[in-house]
């Protein structure tokens, strides 16, 4: 059951413990949090991220959780994120899709099965599980794709990788973020920007 949060900025959002949803036009814009983090972020950072898509953009969002157990669901809980966007948006929507850690790992392995996500913004996926996935997901993938990774994080070999054979990644941008590590400590601020300099703008 939803209930209703007590601040006057978001009275027009709504949670559960799997996703919580802001109501705004037919651009949709999907987060989809690292593996076990709480649903909004452990410094609230999707939450202000949601906030800014909504009252700066007027975007829809919608912020799911990526437990632990979607790594043996078969499409990763994928199916579930947009049966639920459906329910909510009428026809001709697109989405916009921001990833983080596992959640990027599972769109990059998925979204392709969904035409109206239009562009994606993938951060600090750990591209050493199931790179062929990986591989094969963003090969078929038919909207615009950033790839970003820390340069202190754990793909970053693989990262480089990727930046180098831009043409062949199937990846349209591949960033190395200077100095950020997997969760971007002490950069809430550069991770905020994220989606509005790379999603956005790209």
């Amino acid at each position: 059951m939803f209930f209703r949060i007590r601040q006057k900025k978001l009275s027009n959002m709504k949670q559960n413990d799997k996703y919580f949803f802001i109501d705004g036009n037919k651009n949709v814009l999907i987060i989809l949090v690292g593996m076990d983090s709480p649903l909004f972020g452990n410094e609230n950072q999707y939450l202000k991220i949601a906030e800014i898509a909504n009252s700066k953009y007027g975007f829809t969002v919608f912020g799911f959780c990526s437990p632990a157990s979607n790594w043996e669901v078969e499409d990763n809980g994928f199916s579930f994120v947009m049966n639920t966007v459906n329910e909510y948006m009428s026809d001709n929507y697109e989405v916009y899709c921001f990833g983080f850690s596992a959640g990027a790992s599972f769109a990059m392995f998925n979204a392709w099965k969904y035409p109206q996500i239009k562009r994606m913004l993938l951060v600090n996926p750990p591209l050493m599980v199931d790179l062929q996935k990986t591989i094969k997901g963003i090969a078929a993938y038919q909207g615009v794709s950033t790839l970003i990774i820390g340069e202190r994080d754990p793909s970053i070999v693989l990262g480089r990788i990727f930046e180098r054979g831009i043409d062949s990644s199937g990846f349209d941008n591949v960033v190395i973020f200077p100095e950020a590590d997997h969760q971007f400590t002490g950069k809430f601020d550069e991770f905020i920007d994220l989606p509005f300099n790379y999603l956005y703008n790209t």
